[in-house]
């Protein structure tokens, strides 16, 4: 990163105490003097941002024990009870400001001194901005980090931060902002579109700005759901989700739904989750006719999508009998997979005669409210029987086994 290094102010004031007072007659009285490291060669100066100390002299032979340190401007005394003290201004603080120091003697004495300080301004030379993760999914957050340093030395910058999602209209969300003695700021950023980011350091009257970091909001991939139905009752209705480049879209949670007959509603029937290949099964034993579908909600990476429905009618199973005697009668019943009696319901009954392929109605019955139908018949010759059940809206078609009445 490109070092900045930009002066404020060159001028440099030392200036003598503004007042000294003593608690009783005799004389106590202290002043502010550099530090050890204080900047600028020692005078009563610090640069806003860095740490700089001051320290107290006492000017009569009584010493002092205990002292307190303020500053205006926001300026951050450390060690406020010690005789050196540690002064970290903001970085825009720009020109003079006082500090003010009380000493307490041993005997119970104090004096006061106020001082000048002169705020020479200087940009950190290292403005450092990352964005973690620097590409997300609409709806998720990244955080944005800002560390500012100086010599090697946290800087204590003050800031503002835009927003863009074009490099050229910039909108502000944060205001001006002191980041504090670490020199670090976070915060958790969230985009719908890729979007730029702008920190502004703000250093007495002059400003730094290094760089627009990127946030890149990744479209979730589009994706495809089918459905197929394997066997009756049980019936296994089998789904895949991949991309639309084909790959297969592991561990997601498909839902299948039903839309029973007659009904507008879509309601859920279960929930599974494809494997390493993108597949979904599901065992599905069907008691109510309407069309099954799969739907995905989609995640981070995958767009939403469904597969298209298919209709699946209840199942049934058609029973047939025979009694020989005279008349022989032939019997049958009719119910659904799971065993309930499909009452009401029109069976044909079909023959033909042995060598024949053709089968031929013989009579159309309507079953009883237990599912049952009989037919009572003497043929001349061998004959083959069999009852016929045609599909309706919500039923599935079947037919009986074949039986021969001598």
């Amino acid at each position: 990163m490109k070092k900045l290094l930009v002066t404020v102010s060159s001028a440099i004031l030392t200036l003598a105490p503004l007042n000294a007072a003593q608690a009783d007659d005799t004389a106590f009285s202290v002043s502010v003097i550099p530090g050890v490291d204080a900047p600028q060669g020692g005078s009563l100066a610090t640069t806003p941002g860095l740490p700089s100390t001051l320290s107290v002299r006492d000017t009569s032979s009584t010493a002092s024990t205990a002292w307190t340190w303020t500053a205006s401007n926001g300026c951050l005394i450390g060690s406020a009870t010690d005789r050196i003290a540690t002064l970290q201004c903001p970085s825009d603080v720009n020109g003079y400001f006082p500090v003010t120091v009380t000493a307490y003697s041993a005997d119970g004495k104090t004096a006061t001194n106020t001082a000048m300080i002169y705020a020479d301004g200087l940009l950190p030379d290292i403005l450092d901005q990352s964005l973690t993760p620097a590409t997300i999914t609409a709806g998720n957050s990244s955080t944005l980090r800002v560390a500012t340093s100086s010599f090697g030395r946290p800087f204590r910058s003050v800031i503002t931060v835009d927003a863009s999602t074009d490099e050229s209209t910039w909108e502000r969300i944060v205001d001006r902002t002191d980041i504090g003695t670490d020199g670090v700021f976070t915060m958790s950023v969230a985009a719908t579109a890729t979007t730029w980011y702008r920190v502004i350091v703000y250093v007495g009257n002059a400003t730094m700005v290094a760089g627009n970091p990127q946030l890149t909001v990744a479209q979730p991939e589009t994706t495809k759901t089918t459905l197929a139905v394997r066997g009756t009752y049980p019936a296994t209705v089998n789904g895949l989700v991949t991309t639309s480049a084909g790959t297969a879209v592991a561990g997601a949670p498909v839902v299948l739904q039903a839309q029973w007959y007659g009904s507008r509603t879509w309601t859920t029937v279960g929930t599974v989750r494809t494997d390493a290949a993108g597949r979904a099964s599901y065992s599905y034993r069907p008691t109510r006719a309407g069309a099954l579908r799969y739907t995905y909600s989609g995640g981070e990476l995958y767009a939403p999508s469904m597969s298209a429905s298919r209709f699946i009618k209840i199942p049934v199973k058609l029973a047939a009998t025979v009694k020989s005697g005279k008349p022989d009668v032939i019997r049958g019943r009719l119910t659904t997979a799971s065993g309930k009696p499909v009452a009401k319901a029109r069976v044909t009954l079909q023959y033909r005669t042995p060598g024949s392929s053709t089968w031929h109605t013989k009579t159309s019955i309507a079953t009883t409210t237990a599912g049952d139908i009989s037919y009572r018949t003497q043929p001349k010759s061998k004959t083959y029987f069999r009852w016929v059940y045609a599909a309706t809206a919500t039923n599935s078609g079947t037919t009986s086994v074949q039986m021969l009445v001598k």
